[in-house]
């Protein structure tokens, strides 16, 4: 398929009020009697060669798509967040929100799990630093891991189960 050219074939059909299919002959087909246009070669501006998604082409430049993606993702989410704020308006009472964190400025659950979630991330950090070192299996490693990334996940469940001033209905504007 590599070395096939358009070729221009000459015929000597009349012109009659019949299509051009009608007159094709199997001669015509033979690609001995196939004359190869004069300008071919400077005419062609393309040549075959692979799709640039296919997995037979070595082009691995995809940062182009990834970039058109992620403008993709930003204006689909601009959209969504505009069209809701227009219908719904700012459902949010800022005033409450900062009431409570002025009244009381040492007790902030909210801020404790954010604090709470970088430690989770320098364990797995040190975690992975003991695996390159070769202090730990990679059994041991991967067990290591599951267990925090599952602490990670249960840590903000149990804390805004247990503790009462956790109440995120408290900071939007309720309508009656």
């Amino acid at each position: 398929m590599a070395g096939m050219r358009k070729r221009f074939v000459s015929s000597s059909a009349e012109e009659d009020d019949t299509t051009p299919w009608e007159n094709l002959h199997l001669s015509d087909l033979d690609p001995a009697t196939e004359q190869e246009h004069p300008y071919a070669s400077l005419l062609r501006c393309h040549r075959i060669q692979d799709s640039l998604l296919s997995s037979n082409s070595n082009f691995t430049g995809y940062r182009g798509v990834l970039n058109w993606i992620i403008i993709l993702l930003v204006l689909t989410h601009a959209h969504l967040f505009l069209e809701n704020f227009i219908q719904h308006g700012f459902l949010i009472d800022v005033r409450k929100l900062l009431g409570h964190l002025i009244e009381d400025s040492f007790n902030w659950p909210s801020v404790n799990l954010i604090l709470a979630a970088n430690l989770f991330v320098l364990v797995g950090f040190y975690l992975e630093r003991s695996l390159e070192r070769g202090v730990l299996s990679s059994t041991h490693g991967h067990c290591l891991h599951v267990i925090n990334l599952g602490f990670l996940l249960l840590c903000p469940a149990v804390v805004i189960a247990c503790e009462p001033k956790i109440s995120a209905g408290d900071y939007f504007i309720h309508f009656h």
